[in-house]
């Protein structure tokens, strides 16, 4: 399966929302943000968002608490590889911070016209 090219005005909407939400596509077993909103940046204080692009290409659990990396890989994993909803509760800093913020990530699976499986988290 190749990656799917989300138009750019759509890119743009999506980046303009406040609520934090990731859109993606699994391929090879691997997470590839498509759009990530102004929310979501702004949950895990980044004022770059292309550096947040980066970081989830990268290492998407960076930012993890240790005792939640192992659970929130498997079970995000999982969803990506399966058909259902995901609904998992974990820990994860702020950008530079030295506490932890208690996160609840949901996602869910969309079908695009052309056929193409796309996650929104």
């Amino acid at each position: 399966m190749k990656e799917y090219v989300i138009a750019k005005d759509h890119r743009e909407l999506i980046e303009r929302m406040r609520q934090p939400f990731v859109l993606c596509q699994a391929l090879d077993k691997e997470v590839v943000p498509l759009a990530v909103s102004d929310g979501f940046c702004e949950l895990f204080d980044y004022a770059d968002r292309e550096q947040l692009y980066h970081d989830i290409n990268h290492n998407m659990f960076k930012d993890v608490h240790p005792n939640d990396t192992a659970r929130v890989t498997n079970t995000i994993l999982h969803f990506s590889a399966e058909s259902g909803k995901l609904d998992v509760l974990y820990r994860s800093k702020k950008k530079g911070a030295s506490g932890y913020q208690l996160i609840r990530m949901n996602g869910e699976h969309l079908m695009t016209d052309d056929g193409a499986e796309l996650t929104l988290m």
